[in-house]
């Protein structure tokens, strides 16, 4: 619950500002998980556990969508239902947006069954480090969101020059 007033509050001050709101959020889970890994060794499990559940709370609220449809970033529950049912829908209806979404869907599944996996499997022989190597999905997904803030900025330059 903090967690989403938190991110309810920090996102809109953004907005408010023209900037969107994602950016920022996902920004903000780098510099948590940064800081979560330089205080591991500082702090028990239950701080890790707590600061992670904040960390979930934002990740929930800031990637919602994907392609305009709406998925569960941290919960995969309603993913397996509507991932099968699109890609049917999409078939028998020959409706190709609907296969794509279908299809996006197994691959949030597949992604989030591989994070799974692997987090098993550093937590089993590094423990509080296996946090570490989220460092690289993190700081990729910043990357494109910067890169697509940006290609989007100048586009609405360049319209706006074309306009002058």
């Amino acid at each position: 619950m903090v967690g989403q007033i938190f991110i309810y509050c920090f996102r809109n001050f953004f907005q408010r500002r023209g900037h969107k709101g994602y950016i920022h959020s996902s920004l903000l889970m780098l510099v948590i998980m940064i800081m979560l890994i330089v205080l591991l060794p500082f702090f028990d499990y239950h701080f890790i556990v707590v600061t992670l559940a904040f960390f979930a709370a934002i990740q929930s609220d800031t990637f919602q969508r994907l392609r305009g449809f709406s998925y569960a970033t941290i919960m995969m529950t309603g993913n397996v239902k509507n991932a099968p049912r699109l890609l049917i829908e999409g078939l028998v209806q020959r409706d190709r947006e609907l296969v794509v979404r279908g299809f996006l869907l197994f691959l949030i599944i597949f992604s989030f069954v591989i994070g799974v996996g692997i987090s098993t499997y550093f937590t089993q022989f590094v423990k509080k480090s296996a946090l570490v190597p989220l460092i690289i999905p993190l700081s990729y997904i910043n990357y494109v969101l910067f890169k697509e803030e940006h290609n989007v900025i100048d586009v609405v330059k360049s319209k706006i020059r074309k306009v002058k």
